[in-house]
């Protein structure tokens, strides 16, 4: 039985883009509420106080990077479980989809194209920066310190963020190994530039991150 298909890998990568948006605007929400350290964050309507909400939101931008690494995992497995007649068009689906921080995005093996298409990377690792100092300020702004539970969800953050990771990398190397069988690879003699202006996006995108997460932190002392 064929379980992979060209509409079973896109609907994925529709749902990572649609969970990944929210948690972007949600991010900021927090941010901004606790940096004018306010008592009460409105995300999405529910209303949460700076002292009980700081164990919701680090469960909630938890799940999204469990999620990620989730959903990045079944996208590798369709696409490993594909007919050879829909790899080609499996593989556009990932590469070219829409979503503006689509950690795929593939458009051509030139240096300008690479360099564009490693940007949505770039933006997913510092927007995960971007979730952890909301989670800084929030437990900074709030009267009571966090519990054991809410550090180990903060842990968790961490964790699953690292997790994701290496899902986006199975994703890679299952569409490599696809593609390989076929005859060729989809990145033809481009694959060491295409790995290494990612890499260094991805790396840019922690530092300006890290020092986001370090500056809202002071915010908060």
């Amino acid at each position: 039985m064929v379980i992979g298909s060209v509409t079973a890998v896109e609907k994925h990568v529709d749902q990572l883009e649609t969970i990944f948006n929210a948690f972007v605007i949600g991010t900021l929400i927090v941010l901004i509420a606790g940096a004018d350290a306010s008592n009460t964050v409105d995300v999405f309507g529910l209303k949460l106080t700076s002292s009980g909400g700081y164990g919701v939101v680090a469960a909630a931008f938890a799940s999204v990077f469990f999620v990620l690494t989730h959903g990045c995992w079944k996208i590798s497995d369709l696409l490993a479980n594909s007919p050879p007649e829909d790899i080609d068009k499996a593989l556009a689906a990932v590469l070219t989809h829409r979503w503006l921080l689509n950690p795929f995005s593939y458009y051509g093996s030139g240096f300008l194209s690479i360099v564009n298409c490693a940007v949505g990377i770039g933006l997913l690792m510092f927007f995960w920066w971007v979730g952890a100092a909301s989670l800084g300020l929030l437990a900074s702004v709030a009267p009571a310190a966090p519990d054991t539970a809410d550090k180990i969800l903060f842990t968790l953050y961490w964790f699953l963020g690292a997790t994701s990771l290496f899902g986006i990398g199975r994703v890679y190397r299952v569409m490599l190994i696809v593609r390989r069988v076929e005859g060729n690879s989809w990145l033809g003699g481009s694959l060491p530039r295409f790995v290494f202006i990612k890499c260094a996006v991805g790396a840019i995108a922690c530092v300006f991150g890290w020092y986001t997460y370090y500056d809202f932190k002071l915010i908060g002392m």
